[in-house]
């Protein structure tokens, strides 16, 4: 009783102690007005963010812009370049051609050269270097052009840049604020839940409402000190008992006769054991003693059976040597027969071939003057008419999905007499060169023409029913509104079923099933979605 009075007495020294650090705490400062002001400034830098956010929506444009324009320079100064050589060597060849001189054999057309020939030459390269140069400086004043371009958008690129630095600096202040707002939310949160628990102290140390376990305990601990006086007594009286008993011996003999019982339970559930078993093994002996009298009995028929077996292994033996006699005298004589007969047939095979042979040279020679007088000329019209035609299909198909899917309207699609893919600049009228194209340019030019591709396969092998078209990584590049647009074209495609294998999530809208394909540990997994 006197450790839960120390322990009652401990606890209210403890909450006291508390009670003074929370004052302590709760005199540190109010930070409300702090919070206030940082809320302020961070909804002025956010809104700041926000401008330079819009001031860089263009920037995608100007890049794509750049792109093209620098695209349109290389070729423009190949263009150049390739006009100057044509200067260069029309020049050339009417030098050349002059240093021969009056007399000699022209060596292009052989013929001799007169001084009006070479006049004529002289004055066509005239007219030939000057239409070049003429091409050259068009070229230039549309390189002079493009270069204005690109220097404008370069500025706009420098000021999307700085306008990029200033954007950084206003998220690392507006990431600063938000960690000081978060921070002045936890002080003021922490100093409510302080003020609370010390008025909380504050009612427990007026109302005495502490260490309740111990005054439980203790008022417990009076009672049963009470209660249990009697009991006592009692446990002392039998305690004594117990003790005469002990030395007298009466519970040692008790316990040796109760271990003398068990033991001869014990034998006699051993003996019932052992004499079951030997019951069961002589049950098991008798059974084995019968299968083996069978056994035997079983074992002289088959050696009888085995014995009367070799003896008619050894006539059956005899019989066959003498059958193996004469077949083989047999086969003997139908051979012979039979190359007398293939003998035969050879020879009026051979004098049949030789007159078929003849006949046949007559008619091929007739055929093949035929076929070069009439149908070979026809076949090579129609081929050209069929390529013509199925080139100006394939040519639409390409055209007109690559100039849906690309973003761009002055490009301009369209194959040669190879079916090789060309592409044209509406803006500046010229040709481009593939390999300057951007991304998604790229993959909109190969995916139309793959798809105007397995269109004019079809329909021209009359591939019209159950048709199949697999399509790996089509989009690289594609932007939201190409996707869309993509969904329209596979639908004029015709095929009955179309697989995309692609790391595009939005291309989840275009599909009707969707498929998804997991690797772990070596094992890839598809999951239906």
């Amino acid at each position: 009783m006197r450790v839960l009075e120390a322990a009652i007495a401990r606890e209210r020294e403890r909450l006291e102690g508390r009670q003074e650090a929370l004052r302590a705490q709760l005199a540190a400062g109010d930070p409300a007005p702090v919070l206030t002001a940082v809320a302020a400034e961070a909804a002025r830098v956010e809104a700041e963010e926000s401008q330079l956010e819009a001031a860089l929506a263009p920037e995608a444009e100007v890049a794509e812009e750049t792109g093209l324009c620098n695209q349109i320079r290389g070729t423009v100064q190949a263009r150049i370049e390739a006009a100057e050589r044509e200067v260069e060597r029309v020049l050339a060849d009417a030098a050349a051609l002059a240093a021969i001189g009056e007399g000699a054999a022209c060596p292009t057309c052989r013929q001799t050269l007169t001084a009006d020939h070479l006049a004529a030459i002289a004055a066509d390269a005239g007219i030939e270097a000057e239409r070049a140069r003429a091409e050259a400086r068009e070229f230039r004043a549309r390189l002079a052009a493009i270069d204005e371009e690109l220097a404008r958008l370069g500025e706009r690129r420098l000021l999307f840049e700085r306008v990029r630095r200033d954007l950084v600096s206003i998220r690392r202040e507006r990431a600063l604020l938000e960690g000081r707002r978060r921070e002045l939310e936890q002080r003021r949160n922490e100093r409510t839940a302080v003020a609370e628990e010390c008025a909380a102290l504050a009612r427990r140390l007026e109302a005495g409402d502490f260490a309740p376990d111990e005054l439980v305990r203790l008022a417990a601990a009076i009672a049963r000190r009470d209660a249990r006086a009697p009991e006592a007594a009692r446990y002392a009286e039998v305690e004594a008992g117990a003790a005469a008993l002990e030395a007298e011996g009466v519970v040692a003999a008790y316990r040796d006769a109760l271990a003398l019982r068990e033991a001869r339970e014990e034998a006699a559930r051993r003996r019932a054991y052992a004499e079951a078993a030997l019951g069961a093994v002589e049950e098991r002996l008798g059974a084995r003693q019968a299968e083996a009298r069978e056994r035997r009995e079983q074992l002289a028929a088959i050696a009888a059976a085995v014995d009367r077996l070799a003896s008619l292994e050894t006539s059956l033996a005899e019989a066959g040597e003498r059958a193996a006699a004469a077949e083989r005298e047999r086969v003997r004589l139908e051979v012979e027969q039979a190359r007398n007969a293939e003998r035969l047939a050879a020879i009026t095979a051979e004098r049949e071939r030789l007159l078929g042979l003849e006949r046949r040279q007559q008619y091929l020679g007739e055929v093949q003057r035929w076929l070069g007088a009439h149908l070979v000329p026809a076949i090579a019209e129609i081929e050209e008419e069929v390529f013509e035609r199925i080139r100006f299909r394939f040519e639409g198909l390409f055209a007109d999905w690559f100039a849906r899917l690309v973003e761009a309207d002055d490009l301009e699609a369209r194959v040669d007499e190879t079916f090789s893919p060309m592409l044209r600049s509406g803006e500046y009228d010229l040709d481009l060169d593939l390999d300057s194209l951007s991304g998604g340019e790229r993959t909109s030019l190969a995916l139309a023409y793959r798809l105007a591709l397995n269109t004019m396969v079809r329909e021209e092998a009359g591939m019209g029913r159950e048709s199949l078209l697999v399509l790996d990584e089509p989009t690289d590049g594609f932007s939201s509104g190409q996707l869309n647009r993509l969904r329209d074209i596979l639908g004029e495609t015709g095929c009955d079923q179309t697989v995309i294998v692609s790391h595009e999530q939005e291309l989840e809208g275009v599909a009707d099933r969707v498929y998804g394909v997991s690797k772990e540990r070596g094992v890839s997994t598809v999951t239906p979605r």
